[in-house]
């Protein structure tokens, strides 16, 4: 092998070592990100529930999530995950979800589901989809009630007066 001396060669074995180094640290940050989100559904369920379900191109990590209760929110972080997602927020036109935002940095990816009213939530992973139910079967039905049926409120009122 051939030396190279003196200052010169000082320099071009700090230039190949860098060549070198740089493919190989973006090798090793390929790697530290396990699965990218690849597509969001958003699916209304009975009694005012709703599902969100996140999409990813390998196995999806476990969401560690909190929430946050004025502004209600439920954020989730995916650690070590990406968004190949075209948009960053998603408006919802659920009675008790006002958006969901999907944001990257440092290495991971945070959901974030602006909610009215806090309620609660569970996440499973079926697959590569990461599934998150929102709301509780039986739980205070978000959609719009209708007003009460006025004529037969006045029958009853007038049949009560009827028989005092």
């Amino acid at each position: 092998m051939t030396q190279i001396k003196g200052a010169r060669g000082s320099r071009f074995r700090g230039r190949i070592i860098r060549l070198l180094a740089g493919p190989a640290l973006l090798a090793v940050a390929g790697l530290a990100q396990a699965a990218s989100i690849t597509d969001v559904d958003f699916n209304a369920r009975q009694g005012g529930r709703f599902e969100v379900r996140l999409k990813f191109d390998g196995t999806p990590p476990e969401p560690k999530g909190y929430t946050i209760e004025k502004p209600a929110r439920i954020a989730l972080d995916f650690a070590d995950t990406g968004s190949r997602l075209k948009q960053k927020r998603f408006p919802l036109s659920f009675d008790n979800a006002n958006s969901a935002m999907v944001l990257e940095g440092n290495g991971r990816t945070r959901m974030v589901i602006n909610l009215v009213e806090m309620v609660p939530f569970s996440s499973r992973v079926e697959g590569n989809t990461v599934v998150i139910d929102i709301g509780t079967p039986g739980a205070k039905d978000y959609l719009k009630q209708t007003t009460e049926n006025s004529v037969f409120t006045r029958k009853t009122e007038s049949s009560k007066r009827a028989a005092r």
